[in-house]
């Protein structure tokens, strides 16, 4: 009843961020199909193709805040609209409230990372008569997902602390730019700290072989350590909304 209760939620925009993923991984390909290799550089290797649309630039950010805002909702804005009381009514304690929350947003970014490992290597063939490999998707979704979580439970802390219908939206749209404001500054301009930028991580720039990540492939170990330390620190941002939330009144 709790994951059916949180996927109503949420669906709308998870249904809306899943159709425009997919239509740009088909618009992507049809392009691809017409224009690749392009004129100027017929050398250039598919993959570093892919990779620089959908895992390099403005893919890192895009992700994060999607991630974010999927991250909002709660009581919070139950409370907004009036129907916090009924939820609280349901018997079940706030932490399985959250917990179901939690699981189906999770979940819901998981689908997201995973549709351009389903699109892309099954249509490059026919569409492209190019072949992606689904480990180098993979890959990818896992290094996204690393972030995707902490983002998630980022704005999913948000929602709880801040009971303004555009406070914790803002927050949200703020958060991955006041980080690399503060990893900036701590890092001395990257320098340091490396496995600590989000968007470098995610887009696999920390593949021991440069060789290979030239030509938008990940041919190196994952980082299972950081992405470790990732996972526990969403976990502690769950945990810290779960806390705050226990002692909330609505």
């Amino acid at each position: 009843m709790l994951l059916s209760k949180a996927w109503r939620e949420s669906r709308v925009r998870f249904l809306l961020a899943l159709s425009a993923l997919a239509l740009f991984s088909l618009g992507f390909l049809l392009n691809a199909r017409r224009d690749f290799p392009p004129p100027e550089s017929p050398l250039l290797p598919y993959a570093a193709v892919v990779w620089s649309r959908f895992y390099a630039g403005y893919a890192g950010p895009v992700f994060a805040i999607v991630a974010l805002i999927f991250g909002l909702g709660g009581l919070q804005r139950e409370r907004a609209a009036g129907t916090a009381g009924f939820t609280l009514a349901l018997p079940v304690s706030r932490a399985q409230l959250l917990g179901a929350r939690a699981l189906v947003g999770v979940l819901e970014l998981s689908a997201l990372v995973l549709t351009p490992a389903v699109i892309v290597p099954v249509l490059s063939p026919p569409l492209v008569h190019q072949a992606y490999p689904v480990s180098q998707c993979l890959k990818f979704a896992a290094l996204f997902m690393s972030w995707g979580v902490v983002w998630f439970s980022t704005g999913f802390l948000w929602s709880i602390l801040f009971s303004g219908d555009y406070t914790a939206p803002a927050a949200a749209i703020l958060t991955p730019f006041a980080y690399l404001v503060v990893f900036a500054n701590l890092s001395r301009g990257g320098l340091r700290f490396r496995y600590a930028n989000p968007f470098a991580f995610m887009s696999g720039d920390m593949d021991a072989d440069p060789r290979a990540f030239i030509m938008g492939l990940h041919t190196g170990p994952l980082p299972w350590m950081t992405m470790a330390v990732l996972a526990i620190v969403a976990l502690v941002l769950l945990a810290a909304a779960s806390k705050v939330t226990k002692r909330q009144s609505f």
